[in-house]
């Protein structure tokens, strides 16, 4: 049996799940000693909502990564602490576009483009095709602004840490 069958293929236009996260923002971990939980919360907000939470900390604090996935929404957060529960979580909203802006202005022009282009869709394919391609490249221009702003001052969106 050939194990390159298993093997996946671009996931550009796929939903982006653990291991993406991971081949992202692995670096926190063998980099930088950082711990990474995935947290999974079922029927959440009154109803049979999940929300998964990528979460990257140290004693100094944790960054997470909020995922609720029926609606196809992601957010960003910094807590002073890891915890289980989601609400200690998401102590401080993040707007991650606010920090090496001239890094973020070519994604935000194609994430533009592909918003336009929805807007136009003729198959549901077509459409979650453009809502993964744009969280994905969101997601890889997040990991570069983390390695600058690691590179520039040993923190990202508050969280120090060492080498």
């Amino acid at each position: 049996m050939c194990l390159g069958l298993f093997r996946r293929k671009s996931r550009t236009n796929q939903p982006i799940d653990k291991k993406d996260i991971l081949e992202m923002f692995g670096f926190l971990v063998e980099d930088y000693g950082l711990e990474y939980q995935l947290q999974k919360y079922r029927n959440c907000y009154g109803g049979g909502w999940y929300v998964e939470i990528h979460c990257f900390y140290n004693k100094n604090g944790c960054f997470s990564i909020y995922e609720l996935g029926q609606r196809d929404e992601w957010d960003y957060f910094f807590a002073p602490r890891y915890s289980e529960k989601m609400e200690e979580l998401k102590a401080v909203r993040l707007d991650i576009c606010a920090v090496e802006k001239e890094l973020w202005k070519e994604p935000l022009k194609i994430i533009e483009e592909y918003n336009q282009k929805a807007i136009n869709y003729k198959t549901l394919g077509q459409l979650l095709n453009y809502a993964y391609s744009s969280q994905r490249l969101i997601l890889e221009t997040l990991a570069k602004v983390i390695k600058v702003q690691i590179e520039k001052a040993g923190l990202f969106y508050g969280l120090k840490v060492e080498k």
